[in-house]
This record gives C-alpha cells, sequence and structure tokens, in this order.
C-alpha cells in the first residue's frame, strides 16, 4: 500500500528500535514513496539473505510517472543505521545480501561503531529522476545531518562485496567530505580492475578516508 513520504515516523517500511535484532530471507522494497527499507536504532543488528530492490512497475504502474514526472523505477531499498547515540557501543553486520539499485548508509558514526558490509552484492546504482536529473545515490555511503563526525578509532569493514553495473564516475562508496579516519574497503569486486576506475566510483578517496587496495580482479573474487 502506499505511504507518502512525510516525518520520520511516517519514513520506514521497517524500523528497528531493539537490540540483537536479525532479519534474514525477505524481499524489502519501499513504501513506495523514496526512502528507508529497514532504519536501524538499536545495537546488534544483522541483515542476511535478503534482497533489496526497488518496487516494481508490476506493483506500481506509476513508478516511472510518480509525483507528477519522477522516476523512481531504479531508487531501491536498503539499511540505514542510525547513530542516534554517539556514545553507546553499536554493531551492525550486513552480510550475503543482494542489493539491486538499493544500498547501505551509516548515519553520523563514530568511534563507537563495529560493523560489516561483507559478502553481498551490489547491481546497479540507486538512482532518483526528477526533472530530468537523474540523481545518484552511493552503494554503501557514510553520511550525516550534524556536525561532521570523526570515525577514527571505529572497525566499519566492506570487504568481498561485488559492485556491478554502476555507472561509471558515480559514487558506489562514499564518505562525506569533512569526516576523518580511515573506511576500510579493500578486498572487494568493483567491477573492473582498473585502479583508476575505481577510483573514479571512490568519493572522497584523496582524502585518503577510503582504503581500497587490494582489490579483487574479476567477478569471481581472486
Amino acid at each position: 500500500q502506499e505511504t507518502a513520504n512525510g516525518n520520520w515516523s511516517t519514513q520506514n517500511l521497517i524500523t528497528v528500535f531493539g537490540d540483537d535484532v536479525t532479519i534474514q530471507g525477505l524481499g524489502i522494497m519501499n513504501k513506495i514513496s523514496p526512502n528507508k527499507g529497514i532504519e536501524v536504532l538499536g545495537n546488534n543488528f544483522t541483515a542476511k539473505y535478503n534482497k533489496f530492490a526497488p518496487v516494481p512497475k508490476s506493483l506500481f504502474a506509476n513508478a516511472d510517472n510518480y509525483d507528477g514526472g519522477d522516476d523512481i523505477t531504479k531508487y531501491g531499498s536498503g539499511v540505514y543505521f542510525n547513530n542516534n547515540s554517539a556514545t553507546t557501543t553499536r554493531t551492525g553486520t550486513v552480510t550475503a545480501n543482494i542489493f539491486n539499485n538499493s544500498g547501505v548508509t551509516f548515519d553520523s558514526f563514530g568511534s563507537n561503531w563495529t560493523a560489516s558490509v561483507t559478502d553481498n552484492t551490489f547491481d546497479g546504482n540507486k538512482i532518483w529522476k526528477s526533472g530530468g536529473v537523474d540523481y545518484y545515490y552511493s552503494a554503501v555511503g557514510a553520511t550525516t545531518w550534524a556536525n561532521q563526525p570523526d570515525f577514527t578509532g571505529s572497525t566499519i569493514t566492506v570487504k568481498n562485496n561485488k559492485f556491478m553495473n554502476m555507472v561509471n564516475s558515480q559514487p558506489v562508496l562514499k564518505v562525506k567530505t569533512g569526516m576523518t579516519g580511515t573506511f576500510d574497503a579493500k578486498e572487494n569486486w568493483w567491477g573492473t580492475a582498473s585502479s583508476t576506475e575505481i577510483t573514479g566510483y571512490l568519493f572522497n578517496s584523496a582524502s585518503s578516508s577510503i582504503t581500497y587496495s587490494p582489490w579483487y580482479i574479476n567477478p569471481g573474487r581472486t
């Protein structure tokens, strides 16, 4: 059922407040209006063996003409970690999922975080077309609505994933400008073996916030 995007309480398909929650084996889409499939506020959350994807036209025929002209047929779902308490220890695991035009976001994470994004397949950029303009979203990203955090001391690992069919020079892994620390993204298949093309997929790589070498040289991850 369509639900309009509004204030925070209406935005998510699933909101996780509790600790030690695992969601597995589901197909997860948005509530038509673009926002988050799962928002996580609890500790020790795991998402595994799920498929995240846009709402297909078979379920919502107006997806390519949404809200008077927007095209959300490639605006998928995903997992959004909300660091609602920067002083509380937080852990999260995202493993063995399929993300079709979908992604993972860490909001305002800091040294209290230990999280891993491993063994997932990310197929295609998350795209919202509005007013004739394509807005691209990262497959894995670090963002903030507040002051730029220092995530030195955190353990955020993005490893052994496959990134496929991404648009060249659009962010696949993004760390918002101004954040400090190191984001461990070694040993992934980026859809190419070219270091020049890989750096084109990494936003903020020039500031050394993202460590991506070594990387896999083929889709078999060898």
